[in-house]
């Protein structure tokens, strides 16, 4: 450990790894990607700084060689080294969520593999609030609003769902409320059907206000 520490060595440690780990992290908190054994996205950092410092090279090795004192040396290896490579993860994770360079090479006809692996990953990346039905593998129906409090799991191991206010569904088709909220294993989900808030024809009604109760001295 403490050689790895030794100037020198911890220079190159951050040449050769901490600008992948930056970009590909960012990056990640924009865009759901599976997780990988450490050694193999040991690798991958190693892959990206490679292409990152090929890339700043010449703006680099040009920073490096002005007459700077320590400190400022300190900032340009900052500079380089993290608050780049963040930006760079930024746009990546942008253009991945918003499908920039998708639509460009669509002009040309050409299909692109879709950086999200799964469509449940899709379907939960930053998308507006919206109603559901979840349709259980028993055939029970929860109906409900996913608002700013539910949540939607982004771990593959356990695609599990919390709806932060849930519906029954009467006969003539209008929606109770339940005053509930209900969590969901994937190993119970059969089906999720989504629609905007707005339903047209049929009109949810919005949950009642908290009663507050008042105690009279």
């Amino acid at each position: 450990m403490e050689e790895l520490l030794a100037p020198e060595k911890f220079s190159l440690l951050l040449q050769l790894v901490v600008p992948g780990f930056v970009i590909a992290y960012v990056r990640n908190q924009l865009v759901a990607n599976r997780r990988l054994p450490i050694s193999d996205a040991i690798v991958g950092y190693i892959a990206i700084s490679f292409v990152y410092q090929a890339l700043v090279f010449p703006l680099a090795t040009w920073l490096r060689s002005l007459p700077l004192a320590a400190e400022e040396k300190g900032l340009v290896e900052l500079l380089v080294s993290i608050v780049v490579p963040a930006a760079i993860g930024l746009l990546i994770g942008l253009n991945a969520r918003l499908g920039w360079s998708r639509r460009l090479f669509a002009r040309f006809r050409v299909a692109l593999n879709h950086p999200v692996n799964t469509a449940w990953d899709w379907r939960f990346s930053g998308k507006e609030e919206c109603w559901v039905m979840a349709v259980l593998k028993d055939g029970t129906k929860w109906l409900g609003h996913l608002g700013p409090d539910s949540f939607i799991s982004t771990d593959p191991s356990e695609r599990d769902i919390y709806i932060q206010t849930v519906y029954s569904m009467e006969e003539d088709n209008s929606w109770k409320f339940k005053g509930s909220s209900v969590w969901l294993p994937q190993s119970e989900l059969q089906s999720l059907e989504f629609w905007a808030l707005k339903r047209g024809a049929v009109q949810v009604p919005e949950p009642p206000a908290k009663e507050v109760e008042s105690v009279e001295g």
